[in-house]
């Protein structure tokens, strides 16, 4: 809930081998990892890919993981709101406590199912992918064609778009 000028230290312990990071649909919250510090996430499980090789629908949301593993009802209404500004509100903070305060037992009992099926060692395999710093490059081609919108382009205007798009990253 506080502003914090160094998230250094957090990025060095999603990278550390030793420590175990459990995350749901984390892709996006891993990328900061490697761009920060230059070492990508270790470790990683994230609990919607386990999910899905538990059983359970792929995607599956975080709400819906809760309440088929565990029996609780997360809450929906702060999904769009101002995370960035500070302090965050009571409501807040409950709402992002309650985002991360049932992963570590979800994992735990989809752990057990997935030891009962076999599928551990695939599981963790896409989870590895997670850690890869080449997930995490950026696709400027890919960006400008979504861009670019089925609109025809001169290729003089395409190319400009290609390097505008790569100067939005790396401002």
């Amino acid at each position: 809930p506080l502003a914090i000028d160094d998230l250094n230290p957090l990025w060095e312990l999603i990278a550390d081998p030793d420590v175990l990071t459990i995350v749901h649909a984390g892709q996006q919250d891993l990328e900061p990892v490697y761009r920060h510090i230059g070492i990508p996430a270790a470790n990683v499980i994230d609990t919607q890919i386990a999910a899905g090789f538990a059983g359970l629908p792929y995607p599956c949301s975080l709400n819906r993981l809760i309440l088929a593993e565990i029996g609780a009802a997360l809450g929906k209404g702060m999904t769009f709101t101002h995370w960035d500004k500070r302090p965050l509100s009571s409501m807040q903070r409950r709402y992002a406590a309650d985002d991360v305060r049932y992963l570590p037992l979800a994992w735990d009992r989809l752990q057990q199912t997935l030891e009962q099926l076999g599928h551990v060692d695939w599981m963790k395999e896409e989870c590895t992918k997670l850690c890869d710093p080449m997930t995490y490059e950026p696709d400027y081609e890919a960006q400008t064609k979504r861009l670019q919108r089925n609109r025809a382009l001169r290729p003089a205007q395409r190319a400009m778009l290609y390097r505008l798009t790569k100067a939005r990253d790396l401002a």
